[in-house]
């Protein structure tokens, strides 16, 4: 193999950990809680639209473009910590310092994203919902970085991998229980939503904290790391873009996380003003139902997912969950009604358990692909390859979020009416329906190219193994 511009000599390659560790639970547990911390912020888009738009005023637009904006800082900011991460040296470790120091930031930005006033301007509260969101992100990166790292690199185990995502699945479905009730709550907390979203805010930044910090205190990183030579971020970052495998996983997931975002929005305005018509509060409670119930069917699945994956491989189980993934998006053309609301949550509970297959496989997927990086420059770069492939999905979001508020716009709706025309509507809920079904699709063709079976990985780490024993023998 052609190993590029990071070719190092093999006195400086990690040594391969044992194929067949298993990791103690108690670290399982501490990196998987990370997992709510990871799916927590999907809030955020929860919530932009209806206290923003709905209920301040602000041109729906507005806010897609400045929930587009921090993911182009992002392009700067992630593969920068990715670097950061990979070269950092502590009594600590590469990884945690910078775990702990982005938690604690999580939870002190989250809130301060709705505080504006009423009475401000629509320029004045975009202006500081868009600043908030730079900072917010930035803390978030900080924090996810060198956690998703630190996931890549706890074990070598090719199944093992699959376990590690699936107990951060697992955890992650509590996000479930938690963000579709996120509007909803603003109203319990207080009868005028705008002041209950900062009782959320506040709420989520604590838990943001809590369950972010917990990766730093208990899991362990790999000591032989430490002692690789430091890498310069502009072959890195060129040799992480060069990866085939790497090339089709970032394009399948930008590709299926933009047909999601394009649309996300458009969920609430059919609820309200198709299936309860023009009724926000019971928007949200049903939002709120079939979200938790969506979480609960993703819970049960997690177990099957590993179980499948073990057995058929990750490209098999990932095609298969993208599939039923997009069947139920494609359901809700049919299930959003206001003959039978609770219809709905038939979709919730199809669409749901096809996601987790995505988000368990997918990194598992990306930690073996590291050992592909290795054997080919002779260093482990999981901060660089979990940074790059974050920025990239952002960009699948970016697209989505960026463009979401404009289909709104161009669909017909009008955020100050309280009854919007049926062509509006019916232009809504036919792009809500066919456009993730297309998009999840075509990722599912992309990643029916990916090469790397179990068998493929198990012979790479053999031949870094190989190599590794032949060198200390010299």
């Amino acid at each position: 193999m052609d190993s590029g511009p990071l070719k190092t000599s093999m006195k400086n390659r990690p040594i391969a950990s044992s194929s067949n560790s298993s990791l103690p639970r108690y670290q399982k547990l501490a990196w998987g809680a990370g997992g709510l911390t990871n799916d927590l912020i999907n809030a955020i888009g929860v919530l932009a639209i209806p206290i923003y738009a709905i209920a301040m005023g602000v041109n729906p637009a507005w806010i897609g473009l400045a929930l587009a904006v921090p993911r182009i800082w992002d392009a700067f900011t992630d593969p920068l910590m990715g670097h950061i991460s990979d070269n950092f040296r502590s009594r600590w470790g590469r990884r945690r310092p910078l775990i702990l120091l982005g938690s604690v930031l999580l939870g002190i930005t989250f809130p301060l994203l709705w505080l504006p006033s009423p009475a401000w301007g629509p320029a004045l509260k975009t202006a500081w919902f868009l600043i908030m969101l730079i900072a917010f992100y930035t803390a978030f990166t900080i924090w996810s970085v060198p956690w998703n790292a630190l996931g890549f690199e706890l074990t070598s185990d090719y199944n093992e991998r699959t376990r590690v995502q699936a107990w951060r699945a697992a955890i992650a479905t509590l996000a479930g229980w938690i963000v579709p009730w996120a509007y909803k709550l603003c109203f319990i907390f207080n009868k005028d939503e705008i002041i209950g979203a900062r009782y959320v805010g506040l709420l989520i930044g604590l838990i943001l904290a809590s369950t972010g910090i917990l990766s730093a205190l208990f899991c362990k990183e790999q000591d032989r790391a430490q002692k690789q030579e430091k890498i310069k971020l502009g072959p890195a970052f060129a040799c992480t873009l060069k990866n085939k495998p790497f090339q089709l996983i970032c394009a399948g997931v930008a590709l299926f996380i933009a047909g999601v975002f394009l649309v996300q929005p458009m969920a609430l305005y059919v609820n309200i003003y198709h299936v309860f018509d023009g009724s926000r509060e019971a928007a949200s409670t049903i939002s709120g139902m079939g979200g938790m119930s969506g979480a609960i069917m993703a819970l049960l699945a997690v177990p099957l997912i590993s179980f499948i994956a073990t057995r058929w491989g990750k490209k098999k189980t990932l095609i298969l969950g993208m599939a039923i993934a997009a069947a139920g998006y494609l359901s809700q053309g049919f299930t959003y009604n206001p003959a039978n609301p609770y219809l709905e949550i038939i979709s919730f509970c199809t669409i749901a358990p096809g996601v987790a297959f995505i988000w368990i496989i997918l990194p598992s997927m990306l930690a073996d692909i590291c050992d592909v990086d290795e054997l080919q420059t002779g260093l482990r770069r999981e901060g660089m390859y979990g940074a790059v492939y974050g920025w990239l999905l952002k960009i699948g979001v970016t697209i989505g979020l960026s463009l979401s508020g404009f289909v709104l716009t161009i669909a017909g709706i009008v955020p100050s009416q309280e009854i919007q025309s049926p062509e509006a509507i019916r232009t809504l809920r036919i792009l809500f329906s066919l456009v993730p079904f297309t998009f999840t699709l075509a990722a599912a063709l992309l990643m029916a190219r990916y090469p790397l079976t179990e068998e493929r990985v198990n012979e790479l780490k053999q031949q870094l193994q190989n190599k590794h024993d032949a060198e200390t023998t010299i």
